[in-house]
């Protein structure tokens, strides 16, 4: 047993001393969290409102439940990516691609996410997150690797949306505002893997996380190559304006009321 660890931990070092490109293919699968059904409830109940619009809505987002995406990396840095997806929308069937990438240098601390307002390209350029992980010590089996598992918390924008009664019984003023809430994570990593990274800009931990648990979605690592055939080049995306995620949170939300309002200033001239 102690030989074939010793051989283990070589074999893992002698992988991770040279520059060999893994692939980490993860299913991303969505929920909605309670918070989130009631935000929804609310908003279908009120008077006023288009519901063969939110029904087609509701249509749209459920086949988004299911998404797949890749992480290319090495032990310095790594590439996130979506994968492009057929779905299908009021009997039509769409290609549907998200452009958005999420690169991280591990050597230098740095992370790189791309994002897109209104088809204007953004680059939002951060040190890499502190989750403050706390390793639990339990473990269970994710495909052919143990993982362990850690918590941790982050912060996040979260965002309130005042929706107005378009009937006009109630003198409700349209507002949207966001700030800055802690949440909990839930991550499950294998040191088998011995490189600190996972899904999206997650990482931080001895090893690469295989599923992941945030609030409303569940991150799972499908398939692991290393040198696949098929894979993206690790590098620093550069186009885009570069934006802080203050400024980027503040203009999304602005926005988001532009579109209120237009909202209702069409039901009134209806």
């Amino acid at each position: 047993m102690k030989l074939l660890t010793i051989y283990f931990l070589f074999f893992s070092t002698a992988l991770f001393s040279q520059q060999i490109t893994w692939r980490a293919e993860y299913m991303t699968l969505k929920y909605k969290t309670p918070e989130q059904k009631q935000r929804w409830d609310s908003i279908s109940k009120s008077e006023g409102y288009n519901f063969k619009k939110i029904a087609r809505s509701k249509e749209f987002y459920k086949s988004f439940n299911r998404q797949t995406y890749f992480l290319d990396f090495n032990k310095e840095a790594s590439l996130y990516t979506h994968k492009a997806k057929i779905i299908r929308v009021a009997g039509e069937y769409r290609r549907y691609f998200n452009s958005n990438e999420i690169y991280k240098n591990l050597k230098r601390n740095k992370i790189i996410s791309t994002t897109s307002v209104f088809h204007t390209p953004y680059l939002i350029k951060d040190t890499l997150p502190d989750f403050h992980w706390k390793i639990t010590g339990e473990t269970k089996k994710i495909g052919r690797y143990t993982a362990i598992k850690a918590v941790g918390t982050e912060k996040i924008w979260k965002k309130k949306v005042s929706m107005p009664d378009l009937s006009g019984k109630k003198n409700i003023k349209p507002a949207v505002e966001s700030k800055i809430v802690t949440r909990e994570v839930t991550a499950w990593f294998t040191p088998e893997i011995p490189v600190s990274n996972g899904p999206e800009k997650y990482g931080g931990l001895p090893g690469l996380i295989l599923e992941l648990h945030i609030p409303g979605k569940i991150y799972m690592a499908k398939k692991i190559s290393i040198n696949p055939r098929q894979k993206k080049e690790i590098k620093a995306p550069v186009e885009g304006i570069y934006i802080t995620r203050r400024v980027l949170q503040k203009k999304r939300d602005s926005l988001e009321l532009i579109m209120i309002k237009s909202l209702i200033n069409h039901r009134k001239q209806d």
